[in-house]
């Protein structure tokens, strides 16, 4: 099968149709015997995966059609109409056997519910209309549907263009204006803190002042340059400024956190200066880390929240007891967790190892190491 039908996810279409189809006829022909039955059921099927597996839905419901030919006239099923159903689909998906599938379909609703049922020729003529009303609608209905689909989907490709290029703006006028006034604010404050007529202490803070304006700067042109990067939006937002002191206090109540729902919880910050944009960030990882855990383990278990570094990378692990038997890393709260440290070019891996389950992030140092370290590492 080959479809050139927008991909827009209309699967449920079909089976509610095909239920409503098998109710109606259950309810008008109550005393069909059990030939009869199967075969309705296996004629609403066929129409219910008219749109997930089309060939074998059509050899379904046109067997079934004609099975009808073996059964008495009393016992055709009026569920023979949602064979339309199945020509809806054939339209719908846009099917490049389309055109003989909707023949042999009409042909074997008409061949079942009017060759074989009628007797007059102004039943003949009656039923053989309204087989012809029910195919032209069913073709129309998936035309009418292909069509607006269409729309649907080239509506979203230009809002999704439009997002991508306001993006894109808002990146380029961000890095404009704020990363180059902090900039300029960092180089003020060096060259004050130069000056002979200022104290140490003044010195001192000017220092710090130009230090954090600088660490600021590259935080946000890096966050910029995965803004115009990403497929999609910029998953989270940099909350005001936070250190390695406000991280730790961060840390500390969640785990109080975790004790007020009966976690036996405990905790371990070992961090050097620390950008306030991966200080944020760990900070928020680590809300969304805690909050997991009070969702998915069990009350009373032993829990560890931990944030270390070594000479390369910032390393956040969380860790919980678990009885789960594999790996689910898919959650919204887990990929919430890698959005923000993608945003920092970061990492998250999550695994299980001896009836834990560890959450593991690394982001790599920014800016403040090299001001904090002699070597510029």
């Amino acid at each position: 099968m080959t479809s050139a039908a927008p991909s827009v996810d209309t699967r449920w279409a079909e089976p509610a149709m095909a239920v409503l189809a098998l109710a109606f006829a259950l309810v008008v022909q109550p005393d069909q015997g059990l030939p009869a039955r199967l075969l309705t059921l296996t004629l609403c099927l066929g129409a219910g995966l008219s749109a997930m597996v089309p060939r074998v839905a059509s050899v379904l419901t046109v067997a079934s059609l004609l099975s009808f030919l073996a059964l008495p006239a009393a016992d055709v099923s009026v569920a023979g109409l949602a064979s339309f159903i199945n020509v809806f689909a054939a339209i719908r998906l846009d099917l490049r056997w389309k055109v003989p599938l909707v023949a042999l379909l009409s042909c074997s609703a008409y061949a079942t519910m009017v060759w074989h049922s009628s007797t007059s020729l102004r039943d003949h003529l009656i039923s053989a209309a309204f087989v012809l009303v029910l195919a032209a609608l069913a073709i129309g209905a998936g035309s009418v549907w292909r069509v607006a689909a269409g729309r649907v989907l080239r509506e979203r490709e230009v809002a999704d263009e439009r997002v991508a290029e306001l993006r894109a703006a808002l990146a380029r006028d961000l890095h404009d204006t704020v990363a180059q006034t902090l900039s300029h604010a960092a180089m003020r404050a060096h060259m004050l803190a130069l000056s002979a007529e200022v104290t140490d202490e003044i010195r001192a803070g000017l220092g710090q002042i130009a230090e954090e304006c600088s660490s600021s700067a590259h935080d946000l042109r890096q966050l910029l340059s995965t803004l115009r990067e990403h497929d999609g939006p910029p998953p989270g937002f940099v909350g005001p400024l936070a250190d390695a002191d406000t991280l730790a206090a961060a840390v500390e109540e969640q785990a109080q956190r975790l004790r007020d729902h009966g976690f036996m919880a405990t905790t371990e910050v070992r961090i050097g200066p620390v950008s306030s944009a991966r200080a944020t960030t760990l900070a928020k990882v680590t809300v969304e880390a805690a909050s997991n855990m009070i969702k998915h383990a069990a009350a009373g278990t032993q829990c560890h929240l931990s944030i270390t570094e070594d000479d390369d990378d910032l390393i956040a692990v969380f860790s919980n007891r678990t009885t789960a038997s594999r790996v689910n890393p898919r959650g919204l709260g887990l990929i919430g967790i890698e959005e923000r440290a993608g945003l920092l070019r970061g990492t998250c891996r999550v695994v299980r190892d001896a009836g834990w389950w560890h959450v593991r992030v690394r982001l790599p140092h920014g800016y403040e190491v090299a001001q904090s370290d002699p070597a510029g590492r």
